[in-house]
């Protein structure tokens, strides 16, 4: 079987592809581990492109896009005459809140291009039932096939680095600001609170240039009341330059190459991941609780879909049943109760393997090109 993967990345200067996270996790690395199970598998990568002729196309016997077609007039038509099955693989709902960063560019247009897109293809794939459900209202043929860890990847393989301190990490994406919101207030306090400034770190994921706007820095000020919290000395390092932060009760992390962002995961020992309750978030996957669980690592999230779908009192810390500040505390008092959370978790997310989740894209593949 040979399946063409349409998505949008770049091209290094090395000629190699750099994918973004939605590229990494729903067409880069299942499909990567898809031909390793099945070597006679073969998946080929191409951006979004205005023209594929006949003559390369039909050297496939499926087709598969990222949340939308491309140049959907041409290509559509072109992969019918050819007898080509196309599917889209999406992992987001297509209508945005209005405080979301993308709103305007999806209320534009982008919305009704994913609509049509999904409607029209002849399957849709998605991450969880909660998607699945907003998906068979103009799709009934959607299967789930929900993101997952590549275990056998060396990023994905836990090597704590040893720490006196407990480490709660912010490893959130760029559009986050409002979730943090939510705990922003006990985070502060628990910073002006001498135990947790002394035992403990907040950790977070901090990417900037200089002379660009940086969601990043607006985060840390979030979470620290713009530095107001931490020692002077150190405050003076931040403004300046990003100090290593090892044993410091706040520290910057920097942000990997989503092919290694797991390693992110070494320097902290809970990840904390509030999410504001509504519809879009709702149809969001659990990837960040999957994330912690294969890389030995506590949770403290909202109990809001989609992570509670997976999410218990036995393998998460509930932002909903106490709230940080609480919660920080008693893990600072019952240091040992890091373990029960992260065996439960990691027995949680043991069938979002990557390597058995390829024996149901096969099966489904095979349904289709049969």
């Amino acid at each position: 079987m040979k399946i063409l993967l349409i998505h949008s990345f770049d091209i290094k200067e090395d000629g190699m592809p750099e994918f973004n996270a939605i590229s990494y996790h729903r067409m880069n690395k299942p499909h990567q581990v898809l031909s390793r199970v099945y070597p006679d598998v073969e998946c080929v990568h191409t951006p979004y492109a205005k023209d594929l002729p006949d003559e390369f196309l039909s050297n496939f016997q499926l087709v598969l896009f990222l949340r939308h077609i491309d140049n959907i007039e041409v290509i559509v038509p072109q992969l019918k005459r050819l007898s080509i099955p196309f599917g889209v693989d999406t992992d987001d709902y297509w209508h945005l809140p209005k405080n979301h960063i993308a709103y305007d560019y999806y209320a534009n247009g982008f919305s009704d291009v994913i609509i049509e897109s999904l409607t029209i293809a002849d399957f849709v794939i998605c991450t969880t039932p909660i998607l699945q459900d907003k998906i068979k209202e103009i799709n009934p043929n959607v299967h789930i096939i929900e993101n997952g860890i590549d275990t056998l990847d060396d990023v994905w393989q836990p090597k704590k680095v040893a720490s006196d301190r407990i480490r709660f990490g912010f490893l959130q994406g760029s559009t986050h600001i409002d979730d943090l919101y939510l705990i922003s207030h006990d985070v502060i306090k628990s910073l002006q609170t001498k135990h947790f400034y002394d035992k403990a770190q907040i950790a977070l994921a901090f990417f900037y240039k200089t002379g660009e706007a940086s969601v990043y820095v607006g985060y840390e000020k979030i979470l620290t009341d713009h530095l107001k919290v931490l020692d002077y000395d150190y405050r003076k390092q931040l403004l300046l330059e990003t100090p290593s932060g090892i044993n410091e009760p706040y520290r910057r992390l920097a942000v990997t190459p989503v092919h290694d962002f797991g390693t992110m995961y070494n320097d902290i020992d809970v990840s904390v991941v509030p999410l504001v309750e509504n519809e879009f978030n709702a149809c969001k996957s659990e990837l960040k609780m999957l994330e912690a669980g294969f890389m030995d690592t506590a949770i403290m999230v909202s109990n809001v879909n989609p992570y509670s779908i997976i999410a218990t009192k036995d393998n998460s810390f509930l932002l909903s049943e106490r709230d940080f500040f609480y919660w920080q505390r008693y893990i600072l008092n019952n240091p040992s109760c890091l373990a029960d959370k992260k065996a439960a978790l990691r027995e949680t997310v043991e069938k979002y393997d990557l390597n058995k989740l390829a024996v149901k894209r096969k099966q489904l593949y095979d349904s289709i090109c049969k």
